[in-house]
């Protein structure tokens, strides 16, 4: 009778055996979380110096943070930024877009100078212009004032012209580029097939007069001749006073950089 009292008070349905189950699954996954804690902690400052320098190499290339993230514990808040805030990202310019140094302002600044003097009479006359940029000083004749009419004999204006350049071609450090221009009208009863031909055979011309008549000695290697023919206007070829600014004849003075010295060194 008492033993059947005692099995009457014992649960029913095997409690036990599940109660340790479960006990062992919770064991198992409060190990699990301490094991990712513990690897949290450990790797926070190799995530933060990753983070570092994401945020370093984001700030060189001119991009702004629009949030961040805390390792080890909860994202922050993204923090909005108005778009004009942002500004424009920097592009990398072309390596021939680079301005020039200080020696070679210098430079171009005495050869204004000696060109002005030299050419004053036919800059004023309106027969040429003298033109500057980073890497070039320009001298730009007009075609009426430096050829006949679809030919490439040289007028005496332009010789004379040509004449009191020759110190300033003795002397460049960089290369002398003599360019032909025309417009856009094709030859017409001329002996060049073709607008190509006419405005090679005047930056042939050029050189020619310029070795012909030096009185100093000039490296020839340094003097390049090209025809552009109707390639490059500088004007509206639909109107009359835009084709007589196209046909033109230029002689431009390079910087003794890299740019000039590939021009007049042949590949070997």
């Amino acid at each position: 009778m008492a033993a059947r009292d005692r099995r009457s008070d014992e649960p029913e349905g095997g409690g036990g055996a599940w109660l340790t189950t479960f006990a062992d699954l919770m064991a198992l996954i409060l190990t699990f979380f301490v094991l990712l804690l513990a690897s949290a902690n450990m790797e926070k400052q190799k995530y933060a110096a990753v983070a570092e320098s994401f945020r370093e190499g984001f700030a060189g290339a001119g991009l702004k943070y629009f949030g961040r993230f805390a390792f080890g514990g909860a994202p922050e808040a993204f923090v909005p930024i108005k778009a004009e805030d942002v500004g424009p990202v920097p592009i990398d310019r072309p390596a021939t877009a680079r301005p020039a140094t200080s020696s070679q302002q210098s430079t171009r600044i005495v050869l204004l100078d000696e060109l002005n003097d030299r050419l004053s009479l036919v800059v004023d006359e309106g027969h040429a212009q003298i033109l500057s940029d980073d890497d070039r000083v320009t001298v730009r004749f007009s075609d009426e004032f430096a050829f006949p009419s679809g030919a490439a004999g040289i007028k005496g204006e332009f010789g004379e012209a040509l004449l009191r350049l020759m110190p300033m071609i003795a002397s460049a450090e960089g290369a002398v580029l003599i360019t032909g221009h025309t417009d856009s009208i094709p030859v017409s009863g001329s002996t060049f097939q073709s607008n190509w031909g006419l405005s090679t055979a005047r930056a042939v011309a050029v050189v020619e007069f310029i070795l012909a008549n030096a009185n100093l000695p000039i490296d020839q290697a340094r003097l390049i001749p090209q025809g552009r023919g109707e390639s490059s206007p500088i004007a509206d070829n639909r109107t009359v006073e835009g084709r007589a600014k196209n046909r033109r004849v230029e002689i431009s003075f390079l910087a003794d950089d890299a740019v000039s010295r590939r021009i007049v060194t042949p590949v070997r």
